[in-house]
């Protein structure tokens, strides 16, 4: 007779099960060398095992290939059954690799160190000194941005009627005042103060405005005013020559606004009591 047990045929003698049946056995007994039966519970178990150590198998051929590519021979030591023995074995093996290539190549690690530490701290210190050459040229170069700016904001801020050329006016003008820009830019007059010139509303006086006081202060500087480049006679009796007459004067004379020269002719006339200080 034939039982199917889950898909599984067990043959079994016919005269072996009657026999059973007349003794009323409890159990019966088959046996197969080919069949292997098992309970569910036994057959989850045998698969979770089979899982296991078929893991485990190839972790250690992997860590086994790991040292046969470094050339490492771990025969005997079992390093590669686990993650923790192999990788103890591989510090070994590094620390031993460089000791042994420090050796061969002759060199004192306490000297190459020490040369190491003197090769950054040259670093840092040429990176200091360019990183400061750096600002300083920065600095620089804002300054004569900022400077390019307000002469420009200045020269746009003057009228056309002027007795000398608008850039000696310029010259003449930052001679004798001082500017800034905010950080938006704009152009604004420092007063003695060394904070920005404010109208009695309390807002930064506008350029133009300051441009406009200055001349008005000096009218020299305007065509056909009395003593400037279309006016009369510069001197006269005990009259203090003009900043604006003197200026003209050097003008006249090609010496540079603002140069040396001019410098030092206004300080000794001024020294002098000729012209106003």
């Amino acid at each position: 007779m034939k039982l199917n047990i889950n898909g599984v045929i067990v043959e079994v003698s016919d005269a072996d099960l009657s026999k059973a049946i007349e003794e009323k056995k409890e159990s019966f007994d088959v046996k197969s060398d080919d069949i292997v039966l098992r309970t569910k519970e036994a057959q989850e178990s045998f698969e979770a095992n089979i899982k296991s150590e078929s893991q485990k198998v190839g972790e250690e051929l992997g860590r086994k290939g790991v040292f046969k590519s470094l050339d490492i021979d771990i025969e005997g030591t079992g390093a590669y059954k686990t993650d923790e023995k192999s990788a103890e074995a591989l510090k070994t093996w590094s620390g031993n690799a460089v000791t042994e290539g420090v050796k061969a190549a002759g060199i004192d690690p306490d000297k190459k160190l020490e040369a190491a530490n003197e090769d950054i701290a040259k670093l840092r210190e040429n990176l200091a000194t360019a990183n400061n050459s750096i600002n300083s040229w920065e600095t620089k170069y804002n300054t004569h941005l900022k400077q390019s700016g307000i002469r420009k904001d200045i020269l746009k801020s003057l009228p056309e009627n002027l007795a000398l050329p608008p850039e000696d006016v310029v010259d003449l003008i930052l001679l004798r005042n001082k500017f800034d820009q905010d950080d938006n830019g704009n152009t604004f007059q420092v007063g003695n103060d060394g904070n920005p010139m404010k109208d009695a509303d309390r807002n930064v006086l506008p350029l133009s405005n300051s441009m406009t006081s200055f001349l008005d202060a000096n009218p020299a500087y305007y065509k056909g005013a009395d003593g400037g480049a279309g006016g009369g006679d510069s001197g006269g009796g005990d009259k203090k020559q003009t900043f604006a007459e003197f200026s003209t004067e050097m003008s006249d004379k090609n010496v540079p606004l603002n140069g040396d020269t001019y410098r030092q002719e206004m300080i000794s006339r001024q020294e002098a009591g000729t012209l106003e200080s």
